[in-house]
């Protein structure tokens, strides 16, 4: 699973939802922000141990091979474009 578009509601959802789930890896994560990307990064790192892919340009995360499922907390002017180009 991939993030993209890491504000205040994204951080909660890994910390909070995604987080509770063990059988859910998170494998990546992106904003346009680094310092989003890079909280969210974190997040994974001290809950889960392992280190996601970090990124600010989505396109590189819908080429990986382990992405199965990508959520987009994003902006809202973002959300049709990153699912159209999800999917």
């Amino acid at each position: 699973m991939q993030l993209l578009g890491i504000g205040h509601r994204s951080l909660n959802l890994i910390t909070k939802v995604l987080m509770q789930n063990k059988d859910l890896e998170i494998v990546a994560v992106c904003d346009l922000y680094e310092d989003r990307t890079e909280r969210a990064k974190e997040a994974v790192i001290n809950k889960r141990g392992n280190t996601p892919v970090a990124t600010l340009d989505y396109h590189e995360l819908l080429k990986m091979e382990e992405v199965d499922a990508v959520i987009t907390p994003s902006a809202w002017d973002a959300h049709v474009p990153i699912c159209i180009d999800a999917m």
